[in-house]
């Protein structure tokens, strides 16, 4: 149970540095569609595809944060070049937030 959450928090921080290239960034003007399951984005599906690439999923799972600093970090990464759609980006804080909800909380 571990493992799968530091594989989805690691995929999430690598889409944010930009290792897709295939879309646009969040508010880009030709986004593909976003990785989904059903009607609701697959968060884990995305960073999987988007983050494992430029860091290890260990990074991401060292972090602990809350909701705003989780948006902070993903939006860096977005301007360091990560490519996500303004949904996965969404979904993505959802699921670290989620994830990180009853944790102490890392500083960095």
């Amino acid at each position: 149970m571990r493992t799968g959450w530091i594989v989805l928090a690691g995929l999430a921080l690598a889409a944010l540095v930009g290792c897709d290239g295939g879309s646009e960034p969040a508010g880009g003007g030709n986004a593909p569609a976003p990785v989904t399951r059903g009607a609701a984005i697959d968060a884990e599906a995305v960073m999987k595809a988007k983050c494992a690439g430029c860091h290890g999923l260990d990074k991401v799972d060292s972090h602990h944060f809350d909701e705003a600093k989780w948006t902070e970090t993903i939006d860096e990464m977005i301007g360091k070049g990560a490519q996500v759609t303004a949904d996965e980006r969404a979904a993505i804080i959802a699921f670290l937030a989620a994830r990180d909800k009853d944790v102490p909380k890392t500083e960095h």
